[in-house]
């Protein structure tokens, strides 16, 4: 699982050629963990091809996706807290969570952002990583309810994610519009973190330990 968190992580990263190199290992590593359904590793499959195939297109829709759209934010206190000042204590209450674990947030990212959360699950023991997980479900589900009604393949990574935290995947499909889901070549590795932390240009920090989202407060 906590290998899971991780990949998945880097799966919602602004998709740079590094990531387009290694989104095939991502799939591997997951599905050698084994730790989510078929479907949803065949829609990482899918979201890894369709990164790999257009890489200048995936940056264009990976910004209109998750920059230009507030209700499909990947930062959390986005769905918690809005614009109030509440967000910026608990901004101030996270780095200093972060900075007592001997981690530091990168300069170029608020640090409430979703694949810093995955990075620190994935150096937690395995119960804590689900009950973070479930802390954070209703933004997870509504925002994979958003993009499926926009048929984004960006889906499968947030299903996974609820398959996770023991939640039920949100219905619909992964598949693009006008697009085919495609499988990518498989192979075994060795599912060790050493094959992916080059992917991460700066230290992942801890997120947990912020005010925990409450229930019913991701923005519609």
């Amino acid at each position: 699982m906590l290998k899971t968190c991780k990949a998945l992580g880097i799966f919602l990263r602004y998709p740079d050629t590094d990531w387009a190199e290694h989104a095939i290992d991502l799939c591997d590593l997951i599905e050698a963990e084994g730790r989510i359904k078929p479907a949803q590793l065949r829609g990482l499959k899918h979201l890894a091809q369709t990164v790999t195939t257009d890489l200048f297109d995936a940056q264009e829709t990976y910004v209109a996706t998750f920059d230009r759209v507030r209700s499909l934010s990947l930062h959390l206190f986005e769905h918690v807290h809005g614009e109030s000042r509440d967000r910026g204590q608990a901004m101030i209450d996270l780095i200093e969570l972060y900075e007592a674990k001997g981690l530091m947030p990168p300069t170029n990212e608020l640090p409430d952002y979703l694949p810093m959360f995955l990075e620190y699950l994935s150096h937690t023991q395995e119960g804590e990583a689900h009950e973070s997980l479930k802390d954070i479900a209703h933004i997870l589900e509504a925002i994979s309810r958003r993009l499926k009604d926009r048929q984004s393949p960006y889906g499968a990574v947030f299903d996974a994610l609820l398959t996770l935290a023991g939640q039920r995947a949100v219905a619909g499909n992964h598949t693009l519009i006008g697009g085919k889901p495609e499988e990518a070549s498989s192979k075994e590795m060795d599912a060790d973190f050493t094959d992916i932390d080059s992917l991460w240009e700066d230290p992942m920090v801890d997120f947990l330990g912020a005010k925990a989202p409450q229930s019913g407060a991701a923005c519609g």
